[in-house]
């Protein structure tokens, strides 16, 4: 899969992706209460929450805060339950020492890191399955100082897994403009998407250079 090279400005959006990734799911959370106390507020008005009553005006807010936050937390948990059962359909851990490596490549006068990982990769489900697309989560410092996160696309396996079998296939992937200098270590994570749209990821992973 050969993407066209991403300006080098464009480097900040993975400090942003990095920032979504850690602080995002206590936003998603705070959507809930912010949403329902606000439009409690709107609908209600600020006198009335200010103002006596049987119930008092901010014990209501209150209250609608932390019914959107069972809300959201309910839905995300539901979320995460059918995500981990898709997950459960396939397995995939990276074989021998060596199996993680990346090195420097050139695409005409283009510097292009090649990341490349040997996986044994099992069907759990006794159907076939298909793995058409892989990505790769590069974690790194941008200017050596900001926390960044690069997501690069890649291709997945060229013919589905029969059920309950697995075997072992190289991945690899190109990430043009280059995020380390050649020598440094390449920390990443591997997720493999399905045919149904599962994921399945591996823990943090230590990629090293190969010249």
């Amino acid at each position: 899969m050969t993407k066209k090279p991403e300006p080098r400005g464009a480097s900040w959006r993975d400090v942003v992706r990095w920032a979504w990734d850690v602080f995002g799911p206590t936003i998603k959370t705070a959507i809930g209460p912010t949403v329902f106390s606000g439009g409690l507020i709107a609908v209600a008005g600020r006198e009335f929450v200010s103002s006596a009553h049987a119930v008092p005006g901010w014990a209501l807010v209150v209250f609608a805060g932390v019914t959107g936050l069972c809300v959201v937390s309910v839905g995300l948990h539901i979320r995460r339950w059918w995500q981990r059962r898709a997950r459960h359909l396939l397995s995939i851990q990276h074989v021998g020492p060596r199996a993680l490596h990346w090195q420097m490549a050139h695409r005409g006068d283009v510097p292009v890191m090649m990341p490349h990982g040997d996986f044994l990769i099992v069907n759990r489900a006794d159907g076939k399955i298909g793995v058409p697309r892989s990505v790769l989560v590069v974690s790194y410092r941008r200017w050596r100082f900001f926390p960044a996160r690069r997501y690069v696309d890649g291709f997945g396996l060229h013919e589905p897994l029969d059920g309950s079998a697995g075997r072992q296939s190289r991945l690899h992937w190109e990430i043009e403009p280059p995020v380390l200098r050649e020598g440094e270590a390449l920390v990443a994570k591997v997720c493999l998407i399905d045919h149904t749209g599962g994921e399945t990821w591996t823990r943090w992973l230590r990629w090293r250079f190969f010249g």
